[in-house]
């Protein structure tokens, strides 16, 4: 296709031309010479020639000899069809017997006429490769999912190609718009302005092109498309049409619209996250920051700075290393130390990795506040020393009571081992000695307080019973329910066997074993209120050894304890179980009797022990020894309720036996 505005140029130097010549006839008519008139047509540089009125050819300008030369003559005569004012393409024979396609403008005048010829060959070419590559184009836009489309700027009119119409929602044969105020009908009210904007600033040559994204709202369609498009210029250096392409750019629209939202939602999510976020470049300048971060740092100036323009020397310094661990160690894991604006130290966990981005690599880390954490790490690590140091057994237990953790002095002191105890009721060591009662009471005070403190007797693995100090308490959550018993123990069987001993050298005679005065007294007293309730009596009989000091000072005081504890055999075989015999000290016994019927058998237990206590004594080294004694008898509550008269009673009695001669009892006479 070429330009007509070309061709309406070349007509109006035609009549430029006429004029000319109108002027040299004057100028002929004035001057009288044809040679100005030669001149002034020689200097036009187009293929002119003249006829006269009967068609005959008279002359031609130097620029038609010289395009057709030799074949001047051949010209003429493929001329002479012309004979009235026209205007015709045909095809000339020119010099070298080139072919090209001539536009003649032939125009009748006066007493002849004259022919203007146009060479057009190279515009016909033009127009010819110019519609060779629109059809490539078309069909390279065919593959590529894009429309064509042609807008002829001072006739408004637009030319949209099959694809562009397909782009739009129309059939091929449906009206699509055809002029480009239709088309800025379509276009979407938010993107008029941008769209006219783009198109008048190309149109003003102030754009290399047209290029924009707008949506369209066809009868059939809401779409975003891509407009393209790159003006030509007219010889008036004026954009007269404008080529472009059209594109469908919807699903990318929705694409990005989804990667914003996805973006947004991201950030919102970094700037909310409970936990620093932040992207550094590789010379350690931050580029991003969330929320959490910015607010920790007090909100201080941070873009663009590096790690020790931000904190102090000793933890930028750690910052920095562990970047460089992250950047080409691999090292992705690290605790370091950040200050807050008041300048409290905060411990974090950071993550830490490299990502390689469009221009360069940037390290890209989040951190979590350790701080409490580490702090109840610690604790934690304290209290695992103690559970497993400490010398009390301890045991937990979940909220049904089976056992999910025991220490060290637990397997100490039961012989049991974890193996054997997690996953199991601690009723496994139930020692069988408490009653039903125990166990109730031991429970109501767990659920209603919280806690029991008691003694207990538990089984060792290896069977043997033995007791317990124990202290248990419940854990509660913060629904104030019990998740959690905790049982914590020491075995008290040497105390227990310490205590034993303690009372019994505080209530019996080391030597013989029997009560000593203390136990006496007690026994004496509960005796005596027993003998009141069952409306019986008792009797207190004192024994006292004769010449024992004789076998002490003769015999040795190893011979006398022998003695003693002979004697004191003999005395505890004679009495019944419920009686007791006592030692007060030295050779001196006494013996309660209870539930005594008549005084005869009081008599009948001392002659006994009187007996008794004449036999030989065997010593050490096959010798032996001889003992008597002197008995004193008092009763209660004949004689006397009072229980200091009793045994006073008692005592003056013995030493009336010894008066009598030793060897014998004497009851007291009131």
């Amino acid at each position: 296709m070429f330009e007509l505005e070309n061709i309406i140029l070349l007509i109006i130097s035609f009549f430029l031309l006429l004029l000319l010549i109108q002027k040299s006839k004057k100028i002929k008519k004035l001057s009288s010479t044809c040679k100005e008139q030669s001149t002034i047509i020689n200097s036009i540089n187009i293929p002119i020639f003249y006829k006269n009125k009967d068609n005959k050819y008279i002359g031609c300008n130097k620029a038609f000899d010289k395009e057709f030369k030799d074949f001047k003559l051949k010209a003429i005569d493929d001329l002479k069809e012309f004979r009235t004012t026209c205007t015709k393409e045909i095809e000339l024979t020119y010099d070298n017997e080139i072919k090209k396609a001539t536009l003649i403008n032939f125009t009748n005048y006066l007493d002849g006429s004259v022919g203007i010829l146009f060479d057009i060959s190279k515009m016909k070419d033009d127009k010819i490769t110019l519609l060779n590559q629109k059809n490539k184009l078309e069909l390279a836009l065919k593959g590529s999912q894009e429309g064509y489309w042609e807008w002829d700027v001072k006739t408004n009119k637009l030319i949209l190609s099959k694809k562009a119409k397909e782009i739009l929602g129309y059939r091929e044969d449906e009206k699509a718009p055809d002029n480009i105020t239709d088309w800025m009908n379509l276009v979407e009210s938010y993107d008029i302005a941008k769209t006219n904007e783009a198109l008048a600033r190309h149109i003003k040559g102030k754009s290399e092109f047209i290029d924009i994204e707008h949506r369209l709202k066809t009868s059939l369609n809401d779409l975003w498309v891509n407009f393209r498009g790159k003006g030509i210029y007219n010889s008036h250096n004026e954009i007269s049409k404008v080529y472009g392409t059209l594109r469908n750019i919807s699903e990318q629209k929705e694409e990005l619209t989804s990667l914003a939202k996805q973006k947004d939602l991201f950030t919102t999510f970094m700037d909310n996250l409970p936990a620093i976020s932040f992207i550094k470049d590789k010379q350690g300048k931050y580029i991003y920051m969330n929320n959490f971060y910015q607010k920790l740092l007090g909100f201080k100036a941070w873009k663009g700075k590096k790690t020790e323009e931000i904190f102090d020397k000793n933890i930028s310094n750690h910052i920095i290393e562990s970047d460089r661990e992250a950047f080409y160690e691999g090292k992705h894991k690290h605790e370091e130390y950040i200050t807050n604006e008041v300048g409290i130290k905060k411990l974090f966990e950071t993550y830490k990795f490299p990502i390689d981005n469009a221009q360069d690599k940037v390290l890209c880390g989040f951190g979590l506040d350790i701080t409490n954490e580490k702090i109840y790490q610690e604790k934690i690590k304290l209290y695992s020393k103690i559970f497993d140091n400490t010398n009390e057994g301890i045991m937990l237990t979940d909220a049904k009571g089976i056992i999910i953790a025991i220490n060290n002095a637990f397997k100490k002191i039961t012989g049991y081992t974890e193996k054997e105890m997690i996953g199991q009721n601690p009723r496994i060591r139930k020692s069988g000695k408490h009653d039903k009662k125990f166990y109730q009471a031991m429970w109501e005070d767990l659920l209603t307080k919280g806690s029991w403190t008691g003694e207990m007797f538990n089984k060792h693995k290896n069977g043997t019973i033995y007791p317990e100090l124990m202290n248990i308490s419940t854990i509660k959550n913060n629904k104030n329910e019990i998740v959690n018993f905790v049982c914590i123990f020491q075995s008290i069987e040497s105390q227990k066997l310490i205590e034993t001993k303690l009372k019994k050298m505080a209530h019996y005679d080391t030597l013989t074993n029997l009560p000593n005065r203390t136990l006496f007294y007690d026994r004496l007293d509960h005796a005596i209120l027993r003998t009141n309730r069952d409306e019986s009596m008792l009797s207190i009989i004192f024994v006292d050894l004769d010449d024992f000091k004789i076998i002490n000072d003769t015999l040795g005081h190893s011979s006398g304890d022998i003695v003693l504890s002979e004697v004191s055999q003999r005395l505890v075989s004679i009495v019944r179980d419920s009686d007791t015999v006592a030692r007060l000290g030295g050779d001196e016994f006494v013996i309660i009797l209870e539930k005594i019927s008549q005084l005869s058998d009081i008599s009948y237990i001392a002659n006994k022990i009187i007996e008794e206590l004449k036999k030989p004594i065997k010593l050490k080294d096959n010798k032996e020894c001889f003992i008597g004694a002197s008995l004193g008898i008092s009763t209660y509550p004949n004689q006397t309720t009072d229980k200091k008269e009793l045994l006073e009673f008692a005592d003056s009695a013995m030493y009336e036996a010894k008066k009598n001669g030793k060897n014998c009892y004497k009851i007291h006479n009131n």
